[in-house]
């Protein structure tokens, strides 16, 4: 990866509104790690791009190479779904932690099922 990763990665997230917190705390890290990758100076896990893959709705080929379709067809539903929760937790803002637990738990059941 490179720059150029970076810049993508960084247009991508902006175009669907999130701040770099949001997104890393959207796939597990911290925004100090997520920053360095936009930045060029590391490298995300092949599991991590596809989970920004997943997060922004957009194609793993376009993240890493800038080659390829851009959007995919899950994008419109994940855009929706986090517009859903930032709405949902502006309106009850105590409800982050419980929410928090239930990704987590969704995730872990994803895991789960895929074996792995």
């Amino acid at each position: 990866m490179n720059i150029q990763f970076g810049n993508r990665l960084r247009k991508a997230r902006k175009a669907k509104n999130l701040t770099q917190k949001q997104l890393a705390e959207s796939i597990g890290i911290n925004q100090k790690q997520y920053q360095h990758w936009e930045r060029g100076r590391a490298e995300p896990s092949f599991d991590k791009v596809k989970r920004l893959s997943y997060m922004l709705g957009i194609n793993v080929e376009w993240l890493l190479y800038g080659t390829g379709k851009l959007v995919t067809n899950n994008g419109k539903k994940t855009s929706d779904l986090l517009r859903m929760i930032q709405l949902f937790l502006k309106d009850n803002p105590r409800a982050y932690p419980l929410l928090q637990k239930m990704i987590e738990l969704f995730i872990s059941e994803y895991k789960a099922m895929r074996g792995k």
